[in-house]
């Protein structure tokens, strides 16, 4: 009982116990380790976070692309503005490279600017920017062509398909790829597909 009173007597008289080198350096290599793993991190969130916001800003620019595009076909008010308008679409998908030069300012609504190039008229740049920003927040190139349409009935007990002549309808195809800054190849894409009819005159 004695020898158990005087070894408490001798660790008060002591003082508080002190970390030793070797603990404060093992606790440094922790905490470094540490930082490093959650610094590592932030890129790969900068960049899903950028993916994210072109995704959205390719969703915004194709769905307001084929809108404009759709509404200025179907209102034709005769057959030379409807061959003007969408029978002079290609069929496929253009593959023409994309002009250096030579775009043209088609529209600009809401600090989104569109410029039209190609020999039908279906290449669209798209350019995006804040008012009075020197950089765009999202550019991408459109390719715009026709495919029939081709529509499902069921009579007398079965199903039946026709494809409309093209003097009725046309089926709309924008494909949007971004950075416009990219090679083709290396873009994301999205497409957008609409049928178009044409009005009764």
């Amino acid at each position: 009982m004695e020898t158990i009173s005087r070894g408490v007597q001798r660790a008060r008289q002591a003082g508080p116990r002190r970390f030793s080198l070797i603990e404060v350096v093992l606790a440094l290599v922790v905490i470094t380790f540490g930082l490093i793993s959650v610094l590592a991190l932030l890129p790969a969130n900068l960049r899903a976070t950028r993916d994210s916001v072109a995704d959205t800003h390719s969703s915004q620019v194709g769905e307001h692309l084929i809108q404009v595009l759709s509404t200025a076909i179907e209102d034709a008010p005769d057959d030379a503005t409807w061959a003007a308008k969408a029978l002079a679409l290609p069929t496929t998908k253009p593959d023409a490279a994309e002009p250096g030069e030579g775009w043209t300012r088609w529209l600009s609504q809401e600090g989104v600017t569109y410029w039209r190039a190609g020999d039908d008229q279906q290449l669209i740049r798209v350019d995006m920017r804040r008012d009075g920003a020197d950089y765009s927040e999202f550019s991408a190139i459109c390719r715009i062509w026709r495919q029939p349409v081709t529509i499902s009935s069921y009579e007398d007990g079965a199903w039946s398909t026709r494809t409309l002549p093209d003097s009725v309808a046309i089926g709309l195809q924008v494909e949007v790829s971004w950075p416009a800054q990219a090679p083709y190849s290396g873009r994301q894409k999205s497409l957008f597909a609409l049928n178009v009819f044409r009005k009764a005159s």
